[in-house]
């Protein structure tokens, strides 16, 4: 019974397994909690166009390799995954204890400059083609919960913060950029000076009706 309490443990993240153990536990009573996360976006470049060229076990195998060297850069720098949803990344960092959003920003340049290129260095030693990510995050209160039935429940997470930084991630690959991070982050960073960035202006966002400053951010000096 422990062994099967443990595997599922790892299906749900630890902040909602207290909610799962507690008295009188009840779905339909939508469990959720709202607290203030920096969440971080990612997702594999033309992933689709990927898939079609390998079979789908082969496409798993490919998945859980690149969830494995992606997780420890994350977890280490203070935040933890969410969710994953086919070939995208959720992961939210905590804004506790007098943290500052450089957690998640140092986090994705790790990613991006140290993480993924070894990977690839691995993928072309073997002969498999390399990959691209984007990377895309917002600060804000952030609703983690469970939703669905007594039947079949999933992890979610809900409210405009998480659909900005997707949006944020979406929008890397309309201007090129490999980081983008929304004007609540960037203001919580602890010495802006350390950042190399470049202001991309108050951008329209689809589905949100104010217009948001947007920033890319390239390397960190600190």
């Amino acid at each position: 019974m422990m062994e099967q309490v443990s595997r599922f443990r790892k299906f749900v993240p630890a902040s909602l397994s207290a909610m799962l153990d507690s008295k009188g536990f009840d779905v339909s009573c939508g469990v959720s909690m709202e607290r203030h996360y920096t969440v971080l976006s990612t997702d594999i470049r033309n992933f689709t166009s990927f898939t079609e060229s390998i079979p789908c076990q082969q496409c798993f195998k490919f998945l859980n390799s690149f969830f494995t060297v992606m997780e420890p850069g994350i977890r280490e720098n203070g935040g933890f995954v969410y969710q994953y949803v086919g070939d995208s990344i959720m992961a939210l960092f905590p804004l506790v204890g007098g943290r500052y959003t450089d957690n998640a920003v140092q986090a994705s340049l790790h990613l991006l400059g140290e993480v993924i290129p070894n990977y690839n260095a691995g993928r072309a030693r073997a002969g498999y083609d390399t990959i691209r990510i984007g990377i895309g995050l917002n600060t804000g209160s952030v609703a983690t919960g469970i939703a669905g039935t007594q039947e079949r429940m999933d992890a979610c997470c809900f409210g405009s913060t998480v659909n900005l930084a997707a949006r944020c991630e979406g929008l890397t690959k309309e201007i090129g950029a490999n980081l983008i991070i929304a004007e609540d982050t960037f203001e919580k960073l602890r010495n802006k000076d350390d950042y190399d960035s470049n202001r991309l202006g108050e951008t329209t966002i689809r589905g949100m009706e104010r217009r948001i400053d947007l920033f890319d951010v390239t390397s960190y000096s600190g």
